[in-house]
């Protein structure tokens, strides 16, 4: 709620406070135990870098001092014993004392310590504190979060799944989504519609007439009507649904839900890939839905499938090949399309097609226009599209001179594209150029 005089009081006994305040006492005593190991840790290594400066450098064999000075001792003891003896002479015994000693002093010599240069070691310790110190809390600053807490693989899916069970139903979507400005239509076109509803109603086990009033609520822009129509066509084909039939119930679903992908809505995108594991439509469908909630690697999983079974036409390449690559570093997958997929024409008449209208009369050839208008206009109602399609769409009636009813899709797709902004602008340049659109 928002306003000045609102305001709201929370007790000590309030669970939700009570929670609130044991996880973030919880959360500040986990920061100081943070903090005070990455501290230890400064001090330790700096401690080791200041010892390893104070140590100074000996003189070369100096360690052998001691030993060597004993053993020269046991020489001279030796050549006493001999010369009380009577083994050596008394010059000889001299002699030999001499050359002793020569040894002492030419050891003592070498043993000298060696002048070295000491480093002001209190400066060092500085710098290396405050480089640790600075470096470590800066490149922490910039890629670490010391707030966030610590998120394993299983409480990711362990909230994802929350999220997936936490979503509306189809019934609550629907109703949390805004009425929306009615189309305008023929008053004709309306009494037919009034005469279909009342027929279907009379005779609701009728395939083709709930599949006929769920294209054409659809077209009016009754998507929940349409999603209840569509839902009794594929409850009646039974063993003989087809995975489109589910596709065009969820796309049908989805609209009447604001964009928003149900729990029903994706239990019929999964019936469609239980009949066939590649359709595009479901594909797209739950990549998305699984993204929504938390689930990237199984979005993945189902954006590479569409990629590497989809037709070259296909309406969703274009989206899902701008958008794989950020899906897969966020799956923590290394991943790059194949190369041959990276343009994809716009569907559009075969070059056959072509070929053909160039020798028909002029009546022939508007018949087979009309003709594909209307098939891209029944697939735009059913199963949406692409911004190229729409916008094809209105310069296609608005060629024909149907200017009525290419406003009416065009103020459609106006809404269908209000979020986002580069396909809305294709389509409204079509509009345009029909001259139905300032």
């Amino acid at each position: 709620m928002r306003g000045a005089g609102f305001r709201t009081e929370m007790h000590l006994s309030d669970p939700v406070l009570a929670s609130y305040i044991v996880w973030r006492t919880r959360k500040e005593r986990m920061a100081v135990i943070f903090w005070l190991a990455a501290g230890t840790l400064v001090v330790a290594v700096t401690a080791l870098l200041v010892a390893t400066m104070e140590q100074r450098p000996t003189a070369p064999g100096a360690a052998l001092r001691v030993p060597e000075q004993r053993i020269f001792a046991e020489q001279l003891r030796e050549i006493d014993r001999d010369s009380e003896r009577g083994i050596l002479g008394l010059d000889e015994a001299q002699r030999l004392r001499n050359e002793v000693a020569r040894r002492i002093l030419d050891r003592d010599r070498d043993a000298v310590p060696v002048a070295t240069t000491r480093g002001p070691t209190m400066i060092a310790a500085v710098i290396v504190v405050f480089a640790v110190l600075g470096g470590g809390v800066t490149i922490y600053g910039q890629i670490g979060a010391p707030d966030y807490p610590d998120l394993p693989m299983s409480r990711r899916i362990a909230e994802a799944e929350a999220l997936r069970a936490a979503r509306p139903s189809q019934a609550a979507a629907e109703a949390s989504v805004p009425a929306l400005k009615p189309l305008p239509v023929d008053a004709a076109f309306l009494k037919l519609m009034d005469a279909l509803r009342a027929r279907v109603a009379e005779r609701p086990d009728d395939a083709k007439g709930q599949q006929l009033l769920a294209e054409n609520e659809s077209r009016l822009g009754n998507h929940a009507a349409a999603a209840r129509a569509e839902a009794e066509v594929v409850r009646l084909k039974g063993k003989y649904v087809a995975p489109e039939d589910h596709v065009i119930l969820a796309r049908m679903m989805i609209a009447a839900a604001g964009g928003a992908i149900s729990p029903e809505a994706e239990k019929e995108l999964g019936a469609a890939l239980l009949l066939n594991p590649n359709d595009s439509d479901a594909l797209f469908l739950i990549g998305l839905s699984e993204m929504r909630v938390g689930r990237p690697d199984h979005g993945f999983q189902a954006w590479r499938r569409l990629i590497e079974t989809a037709e070259p036409d296909n309406e969703w390449l274009p989206e899902v090949l701008a958008r794989i690559g950020d899906l897969a570093a966020v799956a923590g997958v290394d991943y790059a399309p194949p190369a041959d997929l990276a343009t994809r024409a716009a569907p559009g008449p075969a070059a056959a097609d072509v070929d053909a209208a160039a020798d028909m009369t002029p009546e022939a050839r508007d018949t087979m226009i009309r003709s594909m208008v209307e098939g891209l206009a029944e697939r735009l109602a059913t199963k949406g599209g692409s911004a190229e399609e729409w916008a094809r769409l209105i310069t296609s009636l608005g060629t024909l001179g149907d200017t009525d009813r290419a406003r009416a899709i065009w103020e459609e797709a106006a809404q269908v594209f209000a979020e986002r902004e580069a396909d809305l602008s294709l389509v409204r340049q079509a509009a345009v150029a029909a001259g139905i659109a300032p």
